[in-house]
């Protein structure tokens, strides 16, 4: 088995890999230093000095990245405030509706996680809220993604909750040519622990989309995408994120006799009601 490179403190917040190849991690690096990735490790660094722990510290992240959520407060007391509980959402920023995520569960519950990219997972403030997914078509990543299934599904057979983007990737244009962009394809990982846990699902849908330069990069080259997520996140510093809270669908709640791929398809629908850009 592979292991991770150690990463010296402070040098955590990218989305390079250590174990990238040296164009890659130098064409990351490189974009982040110069679109914003300094501004972001200085607030995180600024967090991290207080110490502080659950709605306390997801309170001040978005103090310190001014930043503030509009949603119906009613939807948001419907969210149940125990027991085995998973929050679908659609993925339209990167960074930004992941921080949101863990402020809206943090309001409600403190028992949970967030599954994001693995090179998030690398961050210590956050990482006790964070599962890893690995993206990488290497043998550890196989390994990664098996043992985060394996323990979502045991934090949800234990009453715990769960934050999870089933698209796994930032929403982008179809086309280079397109204004709206959308979900890539989600993935049944999220029906596998629904079916495994029998967990109540609130579908979360954000509001929004990144910057036509990210939606441009991203159809030019996957490294030039992942470096602007950082750039991304400082744009919508100073801003109001719009989030539809809907309501918790139970276990039991859900359509009979539907295959994995259409239950999936059911609860995308149940996410993503309307858009509007």
């Amino acid at each position: 088995m592979a292991t991770k490179t150690s990463l010296k403190p402070g040098e955590q917040l990218t989305y390079s890999s250590p174990d990238d190849p040296l164009l890659k991690k130098g064409v990351i690096n490189t974009i982040e230093i110069l679109s914003g990735r300094k501004k972001v490790k200085r607030i995180y660094r600024e967090i991290e000095r207080e110490s502080l722990s659950g709605q306390a510290l997801w309170d001040r992240i978005f103090e310190k990245f001014s930043l503030n959520l509009e949603y119906d407060k009613n939807q948001l007391d419907k969210i149940p405030p125990k027991g085995p509980l998973v929050l679908i959402a659609n993925h339209p920023f990167g960074v930004i509706d992941g921080l949101c995520l863990g402020n809206l569960l943090a309001k409600r519950r403190l028992d949970f996680k967030l599954i994001v990219n693995e090179v998030l997972t690398r961050e210590e403030m956050l990482k006790k809220y964070l599962l890893p997914i690995d993206f990488r078509e290497t043998r550890q990543a196989l390994l990664t993604n098996i043992q985060t299934r394996k323990s979502t599904i045991e934090l949800l057979l234990k009453g715990h909750a769960i934050g999870i983007f089933p698209s796994g990737a930032v929403a982008t244009t179809p086309k280079i040519k397109d204004k709206i962009a959308v979900d890539l394809e989600w993935k049944r990982f999220v029906i596998k622990i629904l079916h495994g846990s029998k967990a109540t699902v609130v579908p979360i849908y954000f509001h929004g989309q990144n910057s036509k330069i990210f939606q441009l990069a991203s159809h030019i080259h996957p490294n030039l995408r992942l470096a602007l997520i950082m750039h991304e996140a400082t744009k919508k510093m100073n801003t109001t994120i719009k989030i539809d809270i809907h309501d918790p669908i139970s276990y039991e709640q859900l359509p009979e006799g539907m295959n994995k791929v259409d239950l999936l398809e059911y609860l995308k629908n149940k996410t993503i009601l309307k858009k509007d850009f």
